[in-house]
């Protein structure tokens, strides 16, 4: 993933609180995930869609300390 889209990730992450401890996500993280996952699909993040949204959830469950 690169820098910018971790810190997108991150800006909006403090913007907003999570959902859940099982859905740590908003809808603005949801949204960007959604527009980024793009990004895993092509290749761009060099990881695959599955791997993405795991990493992105499981970075969003330790910033938010449910982790």
């Amino acid at each position: 993933m690169a820098e910018e889209d971790a810190q997108e990730l991150a800006r909006l992450a403090a913007s907003e609180k999570p959902e859940s401890n099982e859905e740590p996500m908003g809808p603005q993280v949801r949204n960007w995930l959604v527009e980024n996952l793009k990004k895993a699909a092509s290749g761009t993040w060099k990881m695959g869609v599955a791997v993405a949204t795991d990493v992105v959830k499981e970075a969003l469950l330790k910033y938010y300390g449910f982790k």
